[in-house]
């Protein structure tokens, strides 16, 4: 699901770039002219690159440094990315790519689109995001070696779906993971199995991050309440819930729904009046009141 997206010139001195700070959400980061690099210190002088995609998890800590002059990037933040990518994040929690000619081309016409859908959702809004995630990821992953499945292999995929679309079905009901192996005819450890086969991560883990994803668009894109997201999540509480949540993005769902607010044009399909794409603060994560950087951003406006 997309957070956020936003395109063109920026520099070293950027004040919400060059902070390392822990991201919310995956981050595509991409400098189409100039160079930069991430940066994971104050101070830390890394290799700069020229025309680069970078993948950045959400645990790592990083911020973004590059030439005198500034380069030209395009970025777009999701909350989550499709398994077959998050399997190629190396142990420092990130992938780099070289971007071609067409590459740069294809990422300022998806940002281009993405931003039309942004500031004036419809329908379709949503398939416009997903396409770009997965194009995104297709560009990231066109020169990584990927293993052919065996027909062996066919079987448990196939079962780790169903397993997957019925658990969606029914989130609210908190299904255990008997429940959900009944309910697709195989037996509580053929589908421990698959999943480990096929997600590399028992069912639990995945059926949790299956909950934390539609936490996520809840919050992002709706106006309910915790205790609400928490019964349509499986959750038998907000204070479950809000445990859970924490445990996953080491922040509260409140603070994240205050936070990616603050850079979503639009709730429900409805824009919110007064988002400005032009808002520097939205290049960046808000911190707590007391950090540095929120000082300093508050110094500026005096």
């Amino acid at each position: 699901m997309l957070r956020y997206s936003r395109s063109g010139h920026v520099t070293r001195n950027f004040l919400t770039n060059s902070i390392p700070t822990k991201r919310l959400n995956w981050e595509f980061y991409a400098v189409i002219k100039g160079k930069c690099a991430p940066t994971h210190s104050l101070g830390e002088k890394p290799q700069l690159r020229e025309r680069t995609l970078w993948i950045m998890s959400p645990a790592t800590n990083y911020g973004w440094t590059g030439e005198d002059a500034g380069w030209e990037r395009i970025l777009f933040h999701f909350a989550f990315i499709p398994d077959t990518l998050r399997s190629q994040i190396d142990p420092n929690g990130r992938l780099e790519v070289p971007l071609s000619d067409e590459d740069v081309e294809t990422l300022s016409r998806i940002e281009k689109e993405v931003q039309e859908h942004m500031l004036n959702p419809n329908q379709l809004s949503n398939l416009i995001f997903h396409r770009a995630l997965i194009n995104l990821s297709l560009i990231a992953l066109r020169d990584r070696p990927m293993e052919t499945i065996a027909t062996l292999e066919d079987v448990a995929y196939q079962r780790v779906e169903d397993a997957i679309g019925w658990y969606l079905e029914n989130m609210r009901k908190a299904p255990t993971i008997e429940t959900v192996a009944s309910a697709v005819n195989i037996s509580t450890s053929h589908l421990r199995r698959h999943f480990h086969q096929i997600k590399h991560c028992s069912p639990n883990d995945y059926f949790q991050r299956l909950r934390m994803e539609r936490a996520c668009k809840l919050l992002n894109q709706t106006t309910d309440t915790l205790d609400e997201i928490a019964r349509r999540c499986g959750f038998p509480n907000s204070s479950d819930f809000c445990r859970a949540f924490k445990r996953t993005f080491a922040t509260t769902p409140h603070t994240w729904r205050r936070r990616i607010t603050a850079k979503n044009p639009f709730i429900n399909g409805i824009k919110i009046s007064n988002f400005d794409p032009g808002d520097r603060r939205q290049d960046g994560h808000f911190t707590s009141k007391s950090s540095p950087r929120r000082q300093r951003q508050a110094g500026t406006k005096n």
